[in-house]
């Protein structure tokens, strides 16, 4: 997978690529805008629209946009605002249709799936794990495949789940265990997999586990993250892991404490 963006937005010219991506840095540095473009490229591919236009919408894109994604045998293009696949032009968030994925939207609100398949009929896991304005939400296992998927984690069968000897519906399980149960299924499920936020709501145990798995999984995975623990076991476990600050993104090529120095700061101040 191989993302390159010239003259969008904050980014005057970028390079993301690896199959398996951690984009580590500050609020406001760009995270986000790289995942939905990626997320818009594979929408097209697929024939739904994955990015959310609040962060990339077909007003941002200038004269002088260029932006090419390749992933697998898929290459398309950017230029101004047309979509460019296979020498033809297409307005910006044309349905191509032209692969057939699970892939898998998770933030800290919520999670979709797109053209979920193996042996399960229709979306493998659906709902908003981190709640409503009351701070509960809705939670389902749909299917044998998707309850194998986080059985190792937990003991998962359809809808309830087995926790400390108890079976409890799956919404009745914390903002933690929720997020948990959904990540662990698309690393697992999906073909790509994109998260915002990955460490929201996660014990450090927790995003100590799932980061150890990615790189055994068939996913493609691009994550977002403000944590430099997240960003040292990616390192270790052989992720491309990035910096991205400003329009600026650079490849961390080892733990540079430089780079969490704000981190480290906040840390210091509180101790």
């Amino acid at each position: 997978m191989r993302l390159v963006v010239c003259n969008f937005k904050q980014f005057r010219e970028a390079v993301v690529e690896g199959e398996r991506v951690l984009l580590y840095g500050p609020n406001g540095g760009g995270k986000s805008v790289l995942i939905h473009l990626i997320a818009l490229f594979y929408g097209a591919a697929v024939g739904v629209r994955i990015h959310d236009e609040r962060v990339v919408s077909a007003g941002d894109f200038e004269k002088d946009t260029y932006v090419r994604f390749e992933s697998g045998e898929f290459a398309a293009e950017i230029v101004g605002d047309r979509l460019v696949y296979g020498g033809r032009e297409y307005p910006l968030g044309s349905e191509l249709r032209v692969a057939s994925a699970s892939v898998w939207h998770v933030d800290e609100r919520g999670f979709r799936v797109f053209w979920a398949g193996g042996g399960c009929r229709g979306v493998p896991i659906s709902g908003e794990p981190l709640g409503d304005r009351l701070g509960y939400g809705e939670l389902r296992v749909l299917c044998p495949e998707a309850a194998r998927a986080v059985s190792s984690y937990f003991n998962v069968y359809y809808d309830v789940v087995e926790v400390g000897g108890r079976w409890l519906p799956v919404d009745r399980l914390s903002f933690g265990q929720r997020r948990l149960l959904v990540l662990t299924a698309a690393f697992r499920l999906g073909d790509v997999v994109l998260v915002e936020n990955l460490e929201a709501g996660l014990h450090v145990g927790m995003l100590a586990d799932l980061v150890t798995t990615l790189p055994h999984l068939k996913s493609k995975v691009v994550l977002e993250t403000h944590s430099g623990l997240a960003v040292k076991l990616a390192l270790s476990r052989g992720l491309a892991a990035y910096y991205v600050d400003e329009g600026q993104v650079k490849r961390i090529q080892s733990l540079d404490l430089q780079l969490f120095q704000r981190e480290l700061s906040v840390y210091s101040s509180l101790l």
